[in-house]
């Protein structure tokens, strides 16, 4: 949520933090949903780039 706030402000932001945490249960589709550039509150499914799976890997350790 804090990288939508940075990247789309305050109330946007927290619409795409709050519509992610909702999607964040056992019946929906797992896989990556980095914040878009554009504001959206769908998933985004892109895959990221090498240098974020290995953040996203080291964050997870």
């Amino acid at each position: 949520m804090v990288q939508a706030i940075d990247k789309h402000g305050a109330t946007k932001g927290i619409l795409m933090g709050m519509s992610r945490i909702l999607r964040c249960q056992p019946f929906c589709t797992p896989g990556y949903d980095l914040v878009p550039d554009h504001f959206s509150l769908k998933r985004n499914w892109e895959e990221p780039a090498k240098s974020e799976q290995e953040k996203i890997h080291l964050h997870q350790h």
